[in-house]
């Protein structure tokens, strides 16, 4: 996994990218509220690990923008050389 980032400082803008993988995935439920639900997705690198935390909502549309490109994925082939 890739992770860039992109911040503006005093001098300008920054920009970081970031390499290592996944490493937990932790879904925080709230049984009164579903909507207040939050993901966090834990990643670990060489040199940098951190937090990515979504609410629902924000889950819904990135799954929603990631589905139809599944079925393209499923139809690829690979071809060597």
């Amino acid at each position: 996994m890739i992770l860039k980032i992109k911040r503006a400082g005093i001098f300008g803008v920054h920009r970081t990218a970031l390499h290592g993988g996944i490493d937990d995935v932790l879904i925080k439920s709230d049984l009164i509220e579903p909507t207040r639900e939050k993901i966090s997705i834990y990643f670990k690198g060489e040199k940098a690990s951190g937090i990515i935390q979504l609410s629902h909502d924000e889950m819904q549309a990135l799954i929603k923008s990631i589905k139809p490109h599944l079925k393209l994925i499923k139809k690829s082939k690979i071809m060597l050389k």
